[in-house]
């Protein structure tokens, strides 16, 4: 959801009606792989995070980065993973590539390779490196609903809680808002079809 001036929804500058497009599309990518890539667990609303219930591997050594990505594919599919895919970061990217060895030398910021498996940059992935079997995920996928209004009231914070809150009316304030609802499923056809690694990228660097 996003709030925008009715100025900005009436202009017939191509330029200013290519902003809520944009922004639509980047805010529901967003929030579809945090939840796509989290760990909570299965509500109403939503299906589980791919990670949930997925115990990681804390590694935060360079020199046993071979060793323990190797556990982490012989975890994901019993070893046996058809369709292995990476997802990391940009900055969990930059971190493989800065431990210069073998096993990313085809990582770039912007994907790549890692073992010849492809590389996904989605910063809901943190500081995890995320292996996932492919094969092994059902999707489903209905489209996406957008609905605007200019005299919705919404709570402007992230993470709203029940009971007495503080709202914004759009219509006091001049301002249209959108709703976007995408219609998307998934299951893991196996327990063990993602893994990841805990990568030592916290905090500021020494």
């Amino acid at each position: 959801m996003f709030a925008g001036t009715n100025e900005l929804f009436r202009s017939t500058d191509p330029r200013a009606q290519n902003i809520p497009i944009r922004l639509s599309t980047r805010q529901a990518a967003r929030g579809l792989d945090l939840t796509f890539l989290g760990d909570a667990a299965a509500t109403d609303e939503q299906p589980a995070g791919l990670l949930h219930d997925v115990i990681g591997t804390v590694q935060g050594s360079p020199s046993g980065f071979e060793s323990a990505l190797e556990v982490l594919y012989a975890t994901v599919t019993d070893g046996r993973a058809a369709r292995p895919v990476f997802v990391a970061s940009g900055r969990g990217a930059l971190y493989l590539l800065a431990t210069n060895l073998q096993a990313f030398r085809d990582a770039k910021l912007s994907g790549g390779a890692i073992a010849g498996a492809p590389l996904l940059i989605s910063p809901a992935a943190g500081n995890r490196l995320i292996l996932i079997d492919a094969n092994e995920l059902a999707t489903f996928d209905d489209g996406v609903e957008i609905e605007s209004s200019d005299i919705a009231a919404i709570e402007m914070v992230d993470t709203p809680t029940p009971g007495a809150s503080t709202v914004v009316s759009a219509f006091q304030t001049g301002f249209s808002v959108v709703r976007i609802i995408q219609y998307v499923n998934w299951v893991k056809l196996r327990d063990d079809a993602v893994g990841f690694l805990e990568l030592d990228i916290s905090g500021s660097p020494a």
